[in-house]
């Protein structure tokens, strides 16, 4: 895939049933297309669906994550768009591209972001582009559920997950008929503003070589890779670094020395949540650092790992890529003494440990519509 806008093409209807159906925009995310179609009919999204699908209740779980092949054929009918251009608009298609027997596949999706689904309200897990909700048009992309996407590729503007009026979680499927769905469905806000536009350089180069690289695959030091292996290995470099942010490790610390990254500059997640959970600004700034360890390339990583991280550490590395093993296997003779033992927690909870357990409620709050 040659740049992260050429996920699928824009797609004319033809026959439609509908008295005023949509195109299907060039990168445009399903839900959205279904949005789109809803508020041009004068009615709510739940409206919409609830007379294609009478049976379903498709707003109450990830829609973009793909519908099965008779209710397409439906919604096909009446849009007057091919089975397989609504397909298309999926996150499927990037789901086969990024992960390994991904079909059929339940739970977390890995580096696509979550909506947190419960009931007819989500915690999160959408982005934008402020600026793209400027245009005449507007709608959602697929780019922006991929969790490694912390701004817009054509405006260099920092993704938002969230109204910056009222602070709530993106939701447009909760739209009136009469809004727009470049607006907060909660305070009627324009999601356009004038906000940070700049993105950390790191977490930028980490979009732009995944974005060229997904479905052809990279080489990783003397290692070709597909897509999903480099992933696999770069989610492994994510744990390390959000453990060492956890701990004050002596190990941990002289890896990351080692490798030239300062980890005073470590600050652990409020809620301790998953990748495809955190807010743009989050992982960004974990993606900086992740990426100044992968573009280093397995031999530094190797040479500042093998005195100091013990072999259980090294080999999670193996996992998804087990090429890795044949050079990991001749450094991982023994095992540092020095490696850190957790030790039970005794008295009262950490401030940290509280904050999280607070902003966990604030997220259930949000989730639930109260």
């Amino acid at each position: 895939m040659a740049s992260s806008y050429t996920w699928h093409p824009r797609v004319d209807w033809v026959d439609a049933r509908w008295p005023i159906p949509q195109p299907l925009m060039a990168d445009e995310i399903f839900s959205s297309f279904l949005v789109r179609s809803a508020l041009a009919h004068g009615c709510s999204p739940f409206a919409l669906a609830s007379a294609v699908w009478p049976t379903q209740r498709v707003w109450t779980r990830d829609i973009d994550r793909g519908l099965d092949q008779d209710s397409l054929a439906v919604l096909s009918r009446l849009a007057g768009l091919s089975v397989s251009a609504l397909e298309s608009s999926t996150l499927k298609a990037v789901a086969d591209s990024i992960m390994r027997n991904s079909t059929g596949r339940i739970g977390t999706w890995p580096w696509v972001l979550v909506l947190g689904c419960r009931n007819r309200f989500h915690a999160g897990g959408l982005q934008c582009c402020p600026v793209c909700m400027e245009q005449e048009k507007p709608f959602y992309q697929i780019q922006w559920r991929l969790a490694w996407h912390t701004r817009c590729q054509r405006h260099r503007a920092r993704l938002i997950d969230c109204c910056p009026n009222c602070s709530v979680p993106l939701q447009p499927s909760l739209l009136r008929p009469g809004d727009s769905i470049a607006q907060c469905h909660a305070c009627k806000s324009k999601l356009a503003f004038n906000g940070p536009m700049d993105v950390s350089a790191g977490a930028a180069a980490f979009q732009e070589y995944v974005d060229e690289m997904v479905g052809l695959g990279t080489w990783y030091g003397p290692l070709r890779l597909t897509c999903s292996e480099w992933l696999g290995i770069a989610k492994a470099m994510l744990s390390l670094v959000r453990s060492a942010s956890r701990m004050n490790s002596h190990v941990l610390n002289s890896f990351f020395k080692e490798m030239g990254v300062d980890s005073s500059s470590l600050e652990p997640s409020p809620l301790g949540l998953p990748l495809e959970y955190l807010p743009v600004c989050e992982r960004e700034r974990l993606l900086e650092i992740v990426w100044s360890i992968m573009r280093a390339g397995p031999g530094r990583f190797l040479d500042a790992a093998s005195g100091v991280l013990p072999p259980s550490v090294l080999r999670q590395f193996s996992k998804d890529a087990p090429q890795l093993l044949e050079l990991i296997t001749p450094r991982t003779t023994h095992r540092h003494s020095a490696y850190n033992r957790t030790v039970p927690m005794v008295g009262p909870q950490k401030p940290q440990a509280v904050l999280r357990s607070w902003l966990r409620l604030i997220r259930k709050i949000r989730r639930n519509g109260l």
